[in-house]
């Protein structure tokens, strides 16, 4: 494009309109280019065509009403000024020239923004935060200028990676432009430099009553003098004027560009916005407080500010965005003839309720070149508002965003170096003798507690605007808001007065502090929120507190903490003791920490004092019922504290209490609280007395023996009152049960030691399994005992160490969970015992239970616990008996002196072994497990062959009584399974299962033993008619003690055994002519009872005896048979058995004798003989038959009564 020959800018800002004398006020800013300054600045820096030399003359144009837009040459011509030049202009660029004059860059770009037929979109953003949409009660209108969610914050955040690119260096040359630019920042300096000049013009009323246009033309004279021309051209502005019937401030938001011809049309949105600030004053002014640290973001959060940046400022949002972004975007060159008026914002603030207002925009100090002042400033300065790409990212989006708020009001001036801040807060102090000090009337104060209205004034580029004594804008949603004020900063931790106190966290360490005392400082408060409690002459106390940290040497190892003084809001401390549990438990609030109680101290009145207490330790066995209750409420006094736990002191400080709730002082309640000052603390117990609860020795120590079940864990958990699963023991809901286990048991003890797992359930079975169970009468948060703090001996021997850890699994907390005491489960295996034979034996353990606590020092406590137990045998013999034979013993057989009678012999089966026991301990053992019928003696004849029938078929033919049932299951032996067997110290001997089977009789040989008669049976039982059969095994003597199961050992089945026949009895009478005789027939068991159905399958015969005197003439006597007969099967009617009867005739009786040479009177015995029945019939089978037929049993020598 052409190159631009503009040498001149006039560009007209209104100022005041009087309307009582017609006087327009304007401030002229004139705006020389390159080729009025070069060469005359450094050649002829004299020459009348020089800008500083130049004095100008313009004609003033008006161009009355709106509708027209101004052309050059058109309108009124008011009026003809002159503007006379000062020697300060030509000042200014003789020392521009010499300072600069050497890196001038002479040669700048016309234009830096892109020309090209596609610059592409240049976007400057912003986020419209909620006080503005308040404010104005924002709408969307879809414009992507405008953000209200965390684009704005995302946006400042983000760091994209990007490759490496150095810029090269750029040298120092700034352009002629760039020194007037810098120069009209300061329109005191810029008034010195001939860029602004001032004048009144005298318009009549009625050409402005409809508005009008002003603008300034060169006069052809000064035209002539600096070559302005046609191709060497001036652009001057007009300035727009809406109508007006009385005196007002005036505003030129925007000026329009004047050209020859009318080729410029306005924007609609040009003229709006001229418009709508012709007034000067923002419309939608906005502020906050923020609540919390996160300034970049509106999401609430609880994360308080650290340091208190003031309040937070903004004004018309939307309307600056538009502004910033059509100066920046190449996109919108549509703009460029009409120039933006607005240079930077004056901010008025007031204690709401109050009159005047004051000026943040204030400044003090001089200006210049380099460090040669050249003049004072005496005008306010403006807040300048700039669009700022994000400081971490590093991607090429071509887009800038506005602050979410344009100004921190923080007391001082919003303009300028505050140099009050830059020395307490250790900045570089500016030495520069033009720097500008920021200034405020000492009579504003930013205080908490306090509301304050603001408002805003428009700077033009000129430095005009409203002036402060202005009368404020009632035009916009939102002129002059007010904002409360409140501290939103908490308290900081408060300052411990010496060492602070330590635990070493090490196994065995001796933590027991001795404190005895505590002293404490209120928290530090810095600036400025020091300065905004109130508190008398901060501002002097923290400035020599920053010089005198000037002073210290700059040495790294030195520790500086910023100026600070006493918060004189925090009026207490809030003393929190904090007991450590497991950090499982619901109770802990504070991490693995619970709240024992909270209390407060007060400081004293003088903020520069402390306040100190002591504490008192006391040992106790739960904290829950201590001696001497907690007194929270006590304001005074030593803090109560539990020995043997450690401890954390949570000390907050307060702050006073709200003193107007109407206007509050503090934003929150929180507020008031300060961070936690932490002291751990502990002291080991003076006594530690009744440590375990006193149960009997029978729950203290137990001993299990389990048979092998799917469910022997279980088994063993509900005999010592505690849940298992699977093969793992846990306890009950709400208790908690610390375990142990010996090494000798393959086991895992969770992390937490509040379960038990074993490897199978076979690992319990067949071994005692030895509880010891402790219950420790300490509460939770106890924590006396190191890691091997019980220790459990056996027989003097380390067996296991055990101790309680801080750490709690779901089962301790279910339910209603029991913080009294911890259950400890310790639990031990033994293996049966043998004796230096090989032969097992009882076994007797004794257990010392030791416990040992943290500390060098140990408290009182009670003596070692011993615990003895006796376990009885569990290993059942092994030797199975075998047989060699059988037989009967009798004893001796014995007789009268006369020998007519004799006594009844004892009769016993007798058993010889193969081998004798292996033992003293064991004895060969018997159990009868079934019984039957002598089948001889169930049968009878049939009545018509005179053939025997066996009683099955006998049964089928009468329809009698049936035999029993021989294929009847035989019964087990009758011991307690003992699917676990208990034992507890000091029980007696039981003789488990010794009922189960009967001993045999010893003999003096160790082979024969006698098989004594079935419980229940005796010599005369008719049951012994009948076969046995017998299991014998080999078992553990009566004065053994052993468990059941380990009783016996394995069995010998032997059946068809039996007993001796119970004594047949033999009844007689006698009469002179005969001697009668009886005896019952053997009477079987048939279904378990007296058969009665059965004809006698037996004979009895009877034997006639006399007693003679032997032949050696001694007194001996022996008996001769005189007779003997066989009986007859008669019912009995009264007891409707068999019994057998016979009589032997007086006289056949008497011609025996007489064969003998006895006398008739010779005394006489009987005798009966039972014999079974038999196929192979004999006719005299106690006579010429004798052993041809089988003997059941025979009755005693009865003596025959004598007659009388």
């Amino acid at each position: 494009m052409a190159q631009d020959t503009t040498r001149l800018l006039v560009l007209p800002f209104l100022q005041q309109w009087d309307a009582s004398s017609s006087r327009l006020s304007i401030r002229l800013l004139l705006i020389p280019r390159d080729s009025f300054i070069e060469p005359h600045a450094t050649n002829n820096p004299t020459s009348p065509a020089f800008f500083p030399n130049v004095t100008f003359k313009f004609k003033i144009h008006v161009s009355t009403g709106l509708r027209d837009y101004p052309v050059l040459g058109t309108g009124e011509v008011v009026q003809s000024i002159t503007l006379e030049n000062r020697a300060s202009y030509a000042t200014v660029f003789s020392k521009l020239a010499t300072t600069f004059g050497n890196v001038i860059n002479k040669n700048p770009s016309a234009d830096k923004r892109a020309r090209n037929a596609n610059p592409g979109r240049i976007a400057v953003r912003k986020h419209l935060p909620v006080s503005y949409r308040d404010a104005v009660r924002y709408t969307p209108d879809g414009s992507d200028l405008f953000s209200t969610d965390e684009t704005y914050s995302c946006s400042m955040k983000k760091v994209e990676p990007k490759r490496f690119y150095k810029p090269p260096e750029k040298p120092f040359a700034p352009s002629w432009g760039e020194l007037i630019a810098s120069i009209l920042r300061i329109p005191d300096f810029a008034a010195l430099a001939g860029f602004i000049r001032t004048c009144d013009i005298e318009i009549p009323a009625s050409d402005i009553k409809e508005g009008a246009y002003v603008w300034f033309e060169l006069e052809n004279e000064t035209a002539t003098t600096i070559a302005i021309s046609d191709s060497a051209r001036m652009r001057t502005f007009a300035a727009r004027i809406l109508p007006l019937n009385a005196s007002s401030s005036l505003f030129s938001a925007t000026l329009f560009a004047v050209e020859k011809t009318a080729t410029i049309v306005p924007l609609d949105t040009v003229l709006k916005e001229t418009d709508d600030y012709f007034d000067g004053w923002a419309k939608a002014v906005h502020g906050m407080q923020p609540t919390n640290g996160t300034y970049l973001t509106e999401r609430p959060n609880n994360d308080r500010p650290s340091k208190d940046i003031g309040i937070r400022l903004g004004w018309d949002d939307e309307q600056v965005t538009i502004w910033a972004d059509r100066l920046i975007d190449p996109m919108k060159q549509q703009y460029d003839d009409f120039p933006f008026g607005v240079r930077g914002y004056r901010v008025d603030v007031r204690e709401a309720g109050t009159v005047p207002w004051y000026s943040l925009s204030r400044a003090e100090g001089s200006f210049g070149i380099s460090e040669a002042p050249l003049g004072t400033v005496t005008s306010e300065l403006g807040v300048e508002v700039h669009p700022v790409k994000s400081l971490l990212g590093v991607d090429d989006k071509k887009e800038y965003w506005l602050p979410m708020y344009f100004v921190n009001w923080t007391q001082s001036s919003l303009v300028g170096i505050d140099e009050t801040a830059s020395l307490i807060l250790g900045r570089p102090r500016d030495t520069r003798q033009t720097a500008n000090r920021g200034s405020t009337d000492p009579a504003l104060q930013l205080r908490y507690g306090r509301t304050y209205q603001f408002r805003v004034r428009l700077m033009d580029q000129t430095g005009g605007g409203p002036l402060l004594g202005s009368a404020s804008s009632t035009l916009g949603p939102s002129p002059s808001p007010t904002v409360a004020f409140a501290r939103w900063i908490k308290p900081l931790a408060l300052v411990l007065v010496g060492q602070m106190p330590s635990l070493r966290d090490e196994p065995g360490a001796d933590n027991s502090i001795q404190v005895q005392r505590f002293e404490l400082k209120r928290p530090p408060l810095t600036y400025p929120a020091i300065v905004y409690t109130g508190y008398p002459n901060a501002l002097e106390e923290l400035k020599t507190q920053a010089e005198a940290i000037a002073q210290l040497p700059d040495d790294p190892t030195l520790s500086v903490t910023e100026p600070n003084l006493p918060d004189p809001d925090a009026d207490r401390v809030e003393i929190t003791v904090l007991i450590q549990t497991a950090p499982q438990d619901p109770l802990a609030k504070d991490g693995p920490y619970m709240e024992l109680y909270t209390t407060t101290r007060a400081f004293p009145s003088d903020v520069k004092a402390s306040i100190s207490f002591g504490v008192e330790w006391r040992d106790m066995a739960d904290i829950r019922t201590p001696p001497v209750p907690w007194n929270a409420a006590a304001t005074t006094g030593p803090l109560l504290l539990p020995t043997a736990r450690t401890i954390r002191l949570r000390i907050n400080a307060l702050c006073r209490d709200e003193p107007n709730p109407d206007k509050p002082y503090f934003g929150a309640d929180d507020v008031r609280r300060g961070p936690q000052l932490m002291i751990p603390l502990r002291k080991n117990p003076a006594s530690e007395a009744n440590l375990f609860v006193a149960n009997p020795p029978s729950y203290t120590i137990t001993g299990f023996f389990l048979q092998p079940q799917l469910d022997t864990t279980s088994r063993l958990a509900e005999a010592i009152g505690i849940r298992s699963i699977d093969t793992k023991l846990r306890a009950l809901p709400g208790k908690r049960v610390v375990f142990a286990c010996s090494s000798s048991l393959l086991h895992l003890v969770g992390p937490d030691r509040g379960s038990l797992s074993f490897t199978s359930h076979s690992d319990l079975a067949l071994r005692w399994i030895v509880v010891i169970r402790l219950n420790l009468l300490r509460d939770w948060s106890w924590d006396g005992f190191p890691l091997d703090g019980v220790q459990v001996q056996r027989d003097g021997k380390f067996l296991v160490s055990v101790a309680p850890v801080q750490a709690l699994n779901e089962d301790a907390l279910s339910g209603l969970p029991d913080r009294s005491k911890s259950h400890i489960v310790i639990v031990d295996v033994i293996e049966p015992r043998l004796n230096a034979e090989g032969k097992p034996i009882e076994i007797n353990l004794d257990y010392t239970v030791i416990t040992t606590f943290s500390g060098l020092s140990a408290p009182t406590s009670d003596p070692p616990i011993a615990l003895h137990i006796r376990l009885p045998v569990t290993t059942a013999p092994t030797q199975v008996p075998q047989l060699a034979s059988v037989g009967l013993a009798m004893s001796p057989y014995v007789r009268d002196a006369n020998y007519s009678s004799t006594s009844p012999r004892k009769k016993v089966l007798w058993l010889e072994f193969a081998s004798p026991i292996g033992d003293d301990f064991t004895r060969y053992v018997a159990r009868v497990l079934k019984s039957a019928p002598d089948p001889l003696l169930i049968v009878r004849r049939s009545a018509p062959n005179n053939t025997f029938m066996a009683a099955s078929f006998i049964d089928t033919a009468f329809g009698a009584p049936g035999a029993p049932d021989s294929e009847a299951p035989e019964p087990p032996i009758p011991l307690d399974p003992e699917l676990i067997r208990r034992i507890v110290p000091d029980q007696s001997t039981d003789f488990a299962g010794s009922d189960a089977m009967q001993q045999l009789i010893p003999t003096s040989s160790p082979l024969h033993w006698g098989l004594p008669l079935p419980a229940g049976i005796t010599e005369a039982s008719v049951e012994l008619f009948g076969f046995w059969t017998y299991e014998f095994r080999v078992g553990r003597a009566d004065d053994t003690w052993c468990t059941a199961q380990a009783r016996y050992g394995p069995p010998l089945r032997v059946t068809g055994i039996q007993h001796p026949a119970p004594q047949l009895a033999c009844s007689m009478n006698r009469n002179h002519v005969r001697i009668s005789v009886s005896a019952p027939f053997a009477k079987p068991i048939v279904s378990g009872k007296i058969s009665v159905g059965y004809e006698p399958s037996t004979e009895i015969w009877f034997l006639l005896y006399a007693q003679a005197a032997q032949i050696d003439g001694g007194t001996e006597k022996r008996n001769i048979l005189v007779g003997r007969v066989k009986g007859v099967a008669t019912r009995s009617r009264k007891f409707a058995h068999f019994e057998a009867n016979a009589e032997f005739v007086r006289k056949d009786v008497n011609v025996v004798l007489g064969m003998y040479g006895l006398k008739t009177n010779t005394s006489l015995s009987a005798m009966a003989v039972e014999l079974f029945g038999q196929q192979d019939k004999v006719t005299d089978p106690l006579g010429g038959d004798l052993g041809r037929q089988r003997i059941l049993r025979t009755s005693c020598l009865v003596p025959v009564p004598a007659m009388c």
